[in-house]
């Protein structure tokens, strides 16, 4: 395939759960930066202090069967950009049965721009079935506090990229724009190809969060990293 659009100026975090001992979830943010480009060393440094982040923040809401294994830090400028590793084994802490691998608290982000379709968002894996409360969706206290975590952990993202530059806001990534409709040959069925933009990606400065009361699903488990 080829490499997404460039997004000049944003560095990716990407944190790699293993739920359940067999299923990979990934959770991607986006942050804005200025000044020199970072290096694979900084970008590894960086890596590293947010596992002890994640370790503070987010591990008391991570159930026993959640295991953060890698968090990858990549520089989105170019496709040929710094990308900085952390790997390890940080495992969740939180009491109670772990949720069905699918069950997800999901972070709804607003920005400015309005468009048709889905809007920027993460997946946490995150929860037991202490913190459900039946029909009516995640318990108030479990939003309430995993609210003020992830905003925390974002803010230490904002920290972590000032060693080595300028930390902007936190932000979405659009590489896509449009589709293509393209026929199976073979089984006579219709898809939608998503079309990657022409130029450089489409930044947009994220403007508050919320975490949604109710459950949600994350489907798809990717293994491809980037």
């Amino acid at each position: 395939m080829p490499p997404l659009p460039p997004a000049p100026g944003v560095v990716e975090v990407q944190l790699v759960h293993e739920l359940n001992a067999d299923n990979n979830v990934y959770t991607r943010l986006f942050n804005e930066f200025s000044g020199a480009t970072p290096t694979v060393a900084q970008l590894a440094t960086m890596a590293s202090t947010l596992s002890g982040n994640w370790n503070t923040l987010l591990k008391p809401y991570a159930p026993a069967d959640c295991v953060l294994r890698e968090i990858v830090v990549t520089d989105l400028t170019s496709s040929s950009s710094s990308r900085g590793l952390w790997t390890g084994s940080i495992t969740g802490t939180r009491s109670g049965t772990a949720n069905p691998g699918l069950l997800c608290a999901l972070v709804n982000y607003a920005i400015a721009r309005r468009y048709r379709g889905g809007k920027p968002r993460s997946y946490l894996p995150y929860g037991t079935q202490s913190d459900l409360n039946g029909a009516a969706g995640w318990t108030s206290g479990f939003v309430s506090g995993l609210t003020t975590a992830w905003t925390d952990f974002i803010a230490d993202v904002a920290t972590a990229i000032g060693v080595w530059g300028t930390a902007g806001a936190q932000c979405a990534v659009s590489y896509y724009e449009g589709f293509a409709s393209v026929e199976n040959p073979v089984t006579k069925r219709w898809r939608n190809i998503p079309t990657p933009r022409s130029g450089d990606a489409v930044v947009d400065p994220i403007l508050s969060l919320t975490i949604a009361s109710n459950y949600s699903q994350q489907r798809r488990r990717q293994k491809v990293i980037g």
